[in-house]
């Protein structure tokens, strides 16, 4: 019974740290202005158990992304265009927000 209350407790501990992880994230997207941030349009060509990768619709760029830079709600399937924004000031940092253009 021990080992099962560390486990569900190291397990709330991980859900409070993604969560407030995820709201920071948010937040400092919601707070800055879209000024702040360079966007590019991708199609989405392969979909796996380790991410998103798609092609630009602009140039011949490709990008790789893994599912945690997606919102909790968001589906993304192959074929589907999607916008990610990345900071303007520092693009190195990867992917800040991705939408899915419907």
């Amino acid at each position: 019974m021990g080992k099962m209350n560390i486990l569900l407790g190291l397990m709330l501990v991980l859900m409070v740290v993604y969560l407030y992880y995820r709201m920071v994230i948010d937040s400092n997207f919601n707070t800055d202005s879209p000024e702040d941030y360079i966007t590019h349009e991708y199609v989405i060509v392969d979909k796996t158990s380790e991410g998103y990768t798609g092609e630009s619709v602009d140039n011949d760029n490709v990008i790789f992304f893994t599912h945690d830079k997606l919102q909790t709600d968001q589906i993304i399937n192959v074929g589907d265009n999607v916008i990610c924004y990345f900071l303007k000031s520092n693009k190195m940092d990867g992917i800040v927000k991705i939408d899915k253009v419907e």
